[in-house]
């Protein structure tokens, strides 16, 4: 099974799982501050498959960075 991105059809696995650093630029965060929230299992989801480092799905990050957005704004 392939997988693709709703927004862009032509989207890679590669393109849709990022690494953590990745995410962190995707997010505008440090990777550590990204591993730091996977060890007190705070922050956006992610997959470590067997044996490899983790994966953060990239439709993951823009919904946990919209849910970040509007906390912010009702605080």
């Amino acid at each position: 099974m392939q997988l693709r991105e709703q927004h862009d059809p032509k989207a890679t696995p590669a393109e849709i799982f990022l690494s953590r650093k990745e995410a962190a630029n995707f997010l505008g965060r440090s990777p550590g501050t990204l591993a730091n929230w996977a060890r007190l299992r705070v922050g956006p989801p992610y997959y470590r498959p067997e044996g490899g480092n983790a994966r953060y799905y990239r439709p993951d990050l823009a919904a946990f960075q919209t849910a970040m957005r509007a906390v912010r704004e009702a605080s």
